[in-house]
C-alpha cells in the first residue's frame, strides 16, 4: 500500500512509484513521477539527475506519497499538480477547467501569426484561459476577452493572466456561448474557441482520466459534436469585424462538418494539422 512508503532518496522514491504505477495499470509512470518530483522539488530534469542520491524532507515525502495515491486512481497528473504548461506558460487548472493539450497549440500558434499590432482578440469558451492568455503573452494585441459560461472557471483563468503578466490586457466575461453572444456588444478582429465538441453518446467512452474527472460541460458538443459550432457561426457577424477571423480547434474527424458549417459566412476557409497530422484547426475570414 502506498501508506507503506519506505524510501528517503529520489532514485529510491523513482524506483518505488514507478514499480507500484505499473502494478496499477498507470501507462507513462516514470514521465508522471519525474513531473511530480520536478513540481515539488521546485528543480528541472537535470536536477532529477544529477542528485539522485539527494534526501527528501518528511514534507517532500509526504507531498510524494500523495501524489502516488492519487495518481493510482488515475487521476490526472494536471489536477494534482494543480497546474499545466501551455505554450510554454504556467496554467493553475483544476476540476473546473478542461485541461490544456498540446494538439490546442496548433490553433494557438497559427492565431498569433495572424495577429496585428492592435488587434482586439475574443476567445469563447476560455477555459483556463490558455488560448486568450497566450495570445495576449505573445502578440502586440490590444485587448483579450475571455469568455465562458462558469464563474469559477473565469476565475482561475483570472489568475493566470496574472501569473503570466498579461492581466492588464486580458478581460474576463461570464456570457453562455449558446445564448448570450448577440449581447457581447462589439466586435472584434479575431473570435477563437476551443468548444466542447465531443458527441453526447460518446463521452462515457472516452478514457476513465478524461470522463471521470474532467468537466463535462467542456466536452459535451451536443448529440453530433457540433452544437457549438453551429451556433458561433450563426452569431459571428455579432461578436467579429466584417473581414474579421473565426478561428476553431476541431476534432480529428470534423474538418469537412465544421467547414460545411462555416462556408454559410465565411470565406478563404483552410485548415491547419497538429503534430499527429490530423486536421485540427479551421480558419475563416467574416464575408
Amino acid at each position: 500500500m502506498v501508506e507503506n512508503f519506505n524510501f528517503q532518496t529520489i532514485e529510491e522514491a523513482k524506483k518505488y512509484a514507478a514499480v507500484h504505477l505499473k502494478n496499477c495499470g498507470i501507462k507513462n509512470a516514470a514521465i508522471d513521477i519525474n513531473a511530480a518530483l520536478k513540481h515539488i522539488l521546485k528543480c528541472n530534469e537535470i536536477h532529477l539527475i544529477t542528485h539522485k542520491n539527494y534526501v527528501l524532507s518528511d514534507d517532500e515525502i509526504a507531498q510524494f506519497k500523495h501524489f502516488v495515491k492519487m495518481r493510482e486512481n488515475d487521476i490526472p497528473l494536471a489536477y494534482i499538480l494543480g497546474e499545466k504548461e501551455f505554450m510554454s506558460l504556467k496554467f493553475l487548472v483544476d476540476e473546473n477547467t478542461l485541461i490544456p493539450r498540446p494538439d490546442t497549440e496548433t490553433l494557438t500558434e497559427e492565431v498569433i501569426s495572424l495577429t496585428k499590432c492592435n488587434d482586439a482578440i475574443i476567445d469563447l469558451c476560455t477555459g483556463s484561459g490558455a488560448i486568450g492568455i497566450s495570445c495576449a503573452k505573445y502578440t502586440s494585441a490590444q485587448r483579450v476577452l475571455c469568455v465562458d459560461k462558469f464563474e469559477k472557471t473565469l476565475e482561475i483563468a483570472a489568475k493566470n493572466a496574472e501569473i503570466n503578466g498579461v492581466a492588464d490586457i486580458c478581460e474576463f466575461l461570464n456570457c453562455d456561448v449558446l445564448t448570450n453572444l448577440k449581447n457581447i456588444g462589439e466586435r472584434f478582429d479575431i473570435a477563437v474557441s476551443n468548444p466542447p465538441y465531443i458527441e453526447t453518446a460518446k463521452i462515457e467512452t472516452l478514457d476513465k482520466t478524461v470522463k471521470d474527472y474532467e468537466p463535462k460541460a467542456a466536452l459535451d458538443g451536443g448529440a453530433d459534436g457540433l452544437l457549438f459550432y453551429r451556433k458561433i457561426v450563426e452569431n459571428a457577424e455579432f461578436i467579429l469585424k466584417k473581414g474579421g477571423i473565426l478561428a476553431f480547434e476541431i476534432g480529428f474527424d470534423q474538418q469537412q462538418a465544421v467547414e460545411d458549417i462555416m462556408k454559410e459566412k465565411f470565406e478563404n476557409i483552410y485548415t491547419k494539422r497538429d503534430l499527429g497530422n490530423n486536421a485540427r484547426a479551421v480558419f475563416g475570414y467574416l464575408r
